[in-house]
């Protein structure tokens, strides 16, 4: 039997401020919040315009982890959801919770987003499911 070596590159890059960590691996974003604290309008304009920055003028599906946000103000979401779309083809969002899955897909199915976007609890699953946007 022959044997097959591969190998493999990994494209990384990583931007990180007060608020994220944001990698890009392989044509995939990875965004974690670091605070833990409520999500208000002023954090959320920081955080789209320095990723957006970080993105330099291209799209890329992302995946969000949200486990350190407690509590999102209605403008922050409001913003995020319009203005904090820009820049992603796709939006995975990760949630160990069932409940915050249940209230996260209710949410996406009312919310008419322009981008695919679906809530896991897996992240193998949202990874795989994001591949398909690059």
């Amino acid at each position: 039997m022959e044997k097959k070596v591969y190998e493999l590159k990994m494209e990384k890059k990583v931007y990180e401020t007060e608020l994220f960590l944001c990698e890009i691996i392989d044509g995939v974003a990875f965004f974690k919040f670091k605070i833990n604290e409520a999500l208000t309008l002023e954090n959320s304009i920081k955080m789209v315009k320095d990723r957006l920055d970080f993105f330099e003028g291209k799209e890329y599906p992302i995946l969000i982890e949200l486990q350190n946000v407690k509590y999102a103000s209605k403008e922050a979401r409001i913003y995020m959801n319009t203005e904090g779309l820009r820049g992603m083809k796709a939006g995975a969002l990760i949630s160990e919770s069932v409940t915050a899955k249940i209230f996260f897909n209710l949410f996406l199915s009312f919310g008419n987003l322009p981008i695919p976007a679906k809530v896991f609890i897996n992240k193998e699953d949202a990874i795989k499911w994001l591949r398909n946007f690059i």
